[in-house]
This record gives structure tokens, sequence and C-alpha cells, in this order.
């Protein structure tokens, strides 16, 4: 069940990235038809990529047991670091004017700045990240008392509880050793 919800959320992921990043015009000329052509191939494989990536982004962050349970870094993360990289790649002054060219057409130095603004925006994330936990943990907390913690945020946070006996006995949880 995993693996079809992580595909699914790959495919639409893939689908938003290579879409929303590429615009192909209208052919004039048989120059216009070919550029359409190959601009319309890149943007065929940048979604398969971005796709395959996030799914097994998805896939590995579950097997590594991370608590993530939107899929958050896989899919946003991931995928925007992929989308970023490839378009560095593929990027072409045919489809945008006011844009530039990308390394498969010549220009190294895009690749590189691509490169360097998904690592900036990675260092940004991370600062941020860190500043907002400080933050937290000085005013909340990071962590509930043992005793909610056991019991199960639904019922301690919330009063609520999650899941009820329509799908299956509750879960007892025990003092860990």
């Amino acid at each position: 069940m995993l693996q079809k919800v992580s595909l699914a959320i790959a495919i639409v992921l893939g689908l938003i990235f290579s879409l929303a990043g590429q615009a192909v015009a209208a052919p004039s000329d048989a120059t216009a038809a070919i550029a359409n052509a190959q601009t319309a191939a890149d943007t065929a494989f940048m979604l398969m990529s971005a796709a395959l990536v996030c799914f097994y982004a998805v896939t590995f962050k579950a097997k590594l047991q991370f608590d993530d349970s939107l899929d958050t870094f896989p899919v946003h993360g991931v995928g925007g670091t992929v989308g970023a990289i490839l378009t560095g790649i593929f990027a072409t002054t045919e489809v945008n004017s006011a844009g530039k060219d990308g390394l498969l057409r010549g220009n190294f130095n895009q690749f590189i700045v691509q490169i360097v603004v998904v690592l900036i925006a990675y260092a940004i994330a991370a600062i941020g990240t860190f500043i907002l936990m400080k933050i937290l943990d000085i005013t909340v907390g990071l962590r509930l008392k043992p005793e909610a913690e056991l019991q199960g945020m639904d019922i301690s946070e919330h009063g609520e509880e999650g899941y009820n006996e329509e799908f299956g006995e509750r879960l007892s949880f025990t003092e860990p050793k």
C-alpha cells in the first residue's frame, strides 16, 4: 500500500514540477517545431525523473522510519532539488527568451548557478529550522511529558482517540526499558 501511495505522490509531484517549469509555444516554422519537440522530450524526461526520484525518496524515508507523515522532505525537498538541477541542465531561451540556456545548450555556468542556489536554499532551511527549534525548546519544549507520550498525542493533546474499535483493537504501549 505504501508504495502505491508513494508512487501516486511522486507522479503528481512530477506533473506539477515539470509542467510548471516548462512552456512550449506553438510552432510557427520548422526551427520552432524542432525546438518544441526537443523541449517536449526534455519535459517528459524531467517528469519521469522527478516521479522516480521522489518515489524512491519516499520509499527510502519509510525504510529509515523518519517521522515525516506527509512526505514533505522526500516530495518537496528532493523534488525541488531535482527540479532545480534539471532546470540547469535543460533550460533553453527558445522557450523562455528572458532566461538562459542550460548545460545541454552549452551554458555550464547556469548548471553551477542552479547547484549553488540549491545549496543556499538548504542552508537557509537548516539555519531557519535550527532557530525555530531553539525558540520552541525555550518556550514550550520539544518533547511531551513521558505520560502524555505513552498515552498518545490524540488523547493527551486533543482529548480524542484517533482510532477506535472500527479500525481494530487499540494498541497498548509499554514503558521503554
